[in-house]
Formats: C-alpha cells, sequence, structure tokens
C-alpha cells in the first residue's frame, strides 16, 4: 500500500478483497461498476477526496466477502477522514454490510463515516444491513451540516416496516456566507 499511496491519483475499478485494513493517503477514483469485497471487521479509510462514480446501471459495492470458509460477520467502517477530504463525492454507491470499526486512535460507529471534513456531496446511494451500532451513516467534526434540507425530516420505522428500505434525501442549499 505505501507504493500505491505515492501514485499521485489512485483509480481504482474491478473487484477488490479488502482482507486487511485500507488507509488512502493520496485522492481516490472508483469506477463504475467496482465491487470492494471486504472482510469482517475490515475497514477502508480515505484520508484525501474520494470520488465513488458509480452509475445506475453500474454501481458501486462496499459489500462483504463471503465464501464457505469466512464467517458471516459484518465489515468494519468506510471513513472519509481529514480536511483534505472535503469536497469528496459519493454518486451511485451501495455500502452493505457493515458495522463500525476501529482505527488507530478513531473509534467509528457507522458503516460509513465522515470525519473533519466538509461539502461532502452523497447522491443517489444506499446502506444497508447495518449491524453493531445504531449509526448507518455518522457525521462528526464536519463544517456545513445545516446547510442541507433531509426529507423526510424524521423517517417512520415501524414494526412492520422496520427492515424494508428507506429513502431519505438531503439536498444541498446556498448559504449566504461569501
Amino acid at each position: 500500500l505505501d507504493e500505491i499511496n505515492k501514485i499521485k491519483n489512485l483509480h481504482l475499478s474491478g473487484k477488490i478483497l479488502v482482507n486487511e485494513d485500507l488507509v488512502f493517503e493520496r485522492p481516490v477514483k472508483i469506477a463504475p461498476g467496482t465491487e470492494f469485497l471486504v472482510f469482517p471487521n475490515k475497514n477502508i479509510i480515505f484520508k484525501d477526496k474520494l470520488f465513488a462514480d458509480g452509475s445506475e446501471q453500474n454501481p458501486i459495492f462496499f459489500k462483504k466477502f463471503k465464501d464457505r470458509d469466512t464467517i458471516d460477520t459484518n465489515w468494519g467502517t468506510v471513513a472519509i477522514l481529514g480536511e483534505k477530504t472535503s469536497g469528496s463525492s459519493i454518486n451511485y454507491t451501495n455500502f452493505i454490510g457493515g458495522s463500525g470499526g476501529k482505527h488507530r486512535q478513531f473509534r467509528f460507529t457507522s458503516m460509513f463515516s465522515i470525519h473533519n471534513s466538509k461539502d461532502i456531496i452523497i447522491s443517489n446511494s444506499n446502506f444497508g444491513e447495518n449491524s453493531l451500532y445504531d449509526d448507518v451513516i455518522h457525521v462528526v467534526y464536519s463544517d456545513n451540516i445545516s446547510e442541507g434540507v433531509v426529507t423526510p425530516d424524521k423517517p417512520t420505522f415501524t414494526a412492520s416496516n422496520w427492515n424494508d428500505d428507506q429513502t431519505i434525501t438531503i439536498t444541498g442549499q446556498d448559504d449566504t456566507d461569501e
């Protein structure tokens, strides 16, 4: 991974087996159709800009690695960590089977975490089968969180729909700051 991080911009595609924590310290662009098959309790940390540009026909997946010898345990987290990640974008990306995790001094309480960043755009993406923690997306120490409108503002989960997908849309709003 040290050699990979020497490359100015990293482009990822295809099937990627994640059997150890991955930490990317350079900008990363993920191609449509890329699949991250993540082993139990493993994390993927981005410390520079991330451009996950899936498409409707070819979304990007972060999902459990499964084979007959692997215990069916959820993977850890995908984290966008630090000021250099500001301006990252995630489009048509599916996060399935994460749970949260630890990396060095950081504890992540969701399958998708944003720490100390701003202006992250997430669109047309799905999050599901989270376990261990109750957060699916966790944002902490990040700016501009009040510049979006969440619809619906309070999703409703009942005994009959708790396991059904629900769409929550976050729409960015122009701020009045110059």
